[in-house]
């Protein structure tokens, strides 16, 4: 059958988790109709479908801009909200620049226009950490286990968690697994800790749970050798949803001591 020799070819080529990466993607698109998704280009001729998307978009156009008057009041008072916390702004300001340095030297070319030599020569560059702060570092990723690294931030007190966005074929497979997945989140209630189901995208929660299984114990230590010290998840795009995915789990774990920087993040859960 197909799936066998899927099977025997995988084994010789690819890892496991790549395999069933792959299956999980094939899968999900044989189930599209189950998800409403239909292909309108088989059910109307091409030029209909066009002049619709066209009418569709000049349609929204009109309604965004009727609403506008609406919404400046409202908008123009969040804006004063958030411009008036200050620590905020800075902090989104200021582990940006990890999210930007998590995409190594190619990122670094990319987005400055400056080339350094290697991913770690990129991250000390970019942020004016030293070597030593750096606790662990994984450049490479793999289906499910995004690149990442774990550095100390003595200026903030903080142990930083950057995850990489897409940057892989790899990463890729990461994102196209999108089933939701439920998976257990500690809460607090009057009897205290308890046990909440949540559902989160499944290649991200998978992710999440591989960089957690490298990690954590390394925080949990130097939380100990570093009183006062804050845990902090920064991530862009593929890393934001897995740092949020991650911070959700990691909650009552490092109650009050955790905070989730995402950028450009995906939906990932409910």
């Amino acid at each position: 059958t197909h799936d066998r020799f899927f099977d025997e070819v995988a084994s010789k080529f690819i890892t496991k988790e790549t395999a069933q990466a792959i299956k999980n993607i094939q899968e999900i698109i044989r189930r599209f109709p189950d998800y409403g998704i239909v292909d309108v280009f088989q059910l109307y001729p091409a030029k209909d479908v066009i002049m619709s998307t066209v009418a569709l978009s000049r349609l929204q156009n009109i309604v965004i801009n009727s609403d506008k008057w609406q919404t400046n009041a409202v908008g123009d008072q969040e804006i004063c909200s958030l411009a008036s916390n200050k620590d905020l702004i800075h902090d989104l300001a200021y582990y940006s620049v990890y999210a930007n340095a998590a995409y190594g030297w190619k990122g670094g070319l990319a987005l400055s226009g400056r080339l350094h030599f290697g991913d770690l020569k990129t991250l000390v560059a970019r942020t004016g950490i030293t070597e030593e702060q750096v606790i662990d570092a994984n450049w490479h990723s793999k289906t499910h286990q995004p690149a990442y690294f774990l550095v100390r931030d003595d200026d903030q007190q903080s142990l930083v968690l950057c995850i990489r966005g897409t940057l892989s074929t790899r990463d890729v497979l990461t994102d196209l697994c999108c089933l939701a997945q439920s998976y257990d989140v500690a809460g607090v209630s009057e009897d205290g800790v308890l046990s909440m189901k949540a559902r989160a995208h499944q290649g991200m929660l998978k992710a999440a749970k591989g960089v957690s299984r490298q990690v954590e114990q390394k925080i949990i230590s130097l939380l100990d050798q570093y009183t006062g010290y804050k845990v902090v998840l920064v991530g862009h795009s593929l890393g934001a949803g897995t740092a949020a995915v991650l911070g959700s789990i990691w909650q009552e774990k490092f109650k009050g001591k955790i905070k989730v920087f995402a950028y450009g993040s995906p939906c990932v859960g409910k």
